[in-house]
């Protein structure tokens, strides 16, 4: 592809973007993205076991993190710590909980979402995730997904997140941090409004490694 070209593509996905708006349902950008459409929970009839059952397994897993507090070598990696504790809880209270495949067929931890759920025979997408205390109503980045050619969501299906409230404790003796579970919020993404972002990002290898240094010191 020509330099002409791609500068003419790039203004049309920029001006496409811009013509986007900013308070887009998640629902949206999933099945723009995916192709899979999201299917609001019937908290009233069809999935109302399906919640009770999800506060079990989040009771279940802020129970264990008393007396076994979750491990992790920073914060920021807190959320991926207790994917697979709630996993495992999902599954103790009944719901068949697994890691999503992705549409080749194959595996994979990295990407939304966290674990595939079944009950009574209908599909959930369920993403894990902690807050701070108090920070509700922080503008923090709380969710995102990106495209991809081999997505995890392949079908139409509902898509929840858990969100857990942390406290830190006492280091391990092995001088990893250590996190209890306080309390969880439950959030029906097909519900939930947010925005595209659209950046032209570089490394530091392709900032710094590169003819662009012109002098150093």
């Amino acid at each position: 592809m020509t330099q002409k070209a791609i500068e003419e593509l790039l203004a049309e996905a920029v001006d496409a973007y811009r013509q986007i708006p900013k308070n887009l349902e998640v629902g949206i950008a999933i099945e723009a993205i995916t192709g899979c459409s999201v299917i609001p929970l019937d908290v009233a009839d069809k999935d109302a076991e399906l919640l009770k059952l999800l506060e079990q397994a989040a009771n279940r897993l802020i129970k264990k993190s008393k007396g076994e507090p979750v491990k992790t070598g920073r914060l920021n990696e807190l959320g991926n710590n207790i994917e697979e504790p709630l996993l495992n809880c999902c599954n103790e209270v009944g719901i068949e909980a697994t890691w999503p495949v992705r549409a080749d067929g194959s595996g994979g931890r990295s990407g939304y979402p966290d674990i595939a759920l079944v009950h009574n025979q209908r599909k959930t997408f369920l993403e894990a995730k902690v807050i701070g205390a108090g920070s509700e109503g922080s503008s923090f980045r709380s969710f995102y997904m990106s495209p991809s050619d081999n997505p995890k969501v392949c079908e139409d299906a509902r898509h929840v997140l858990i969100a857990f409230v942390h406290n830190r404790v006492a280091d391990s003796d092995d001088g990893m941090e250590q996190y209890e579970l306080l309390s969880f919020k439950i959030v029906d993404l097909s519900h939930v409004c947010g925005k595209i972002k659209f950046e032209y990002q570089s490394s530091n290898k392709d900032m710094y490694l590169g003819k662009a240094v012109v002098a150093q010191g």
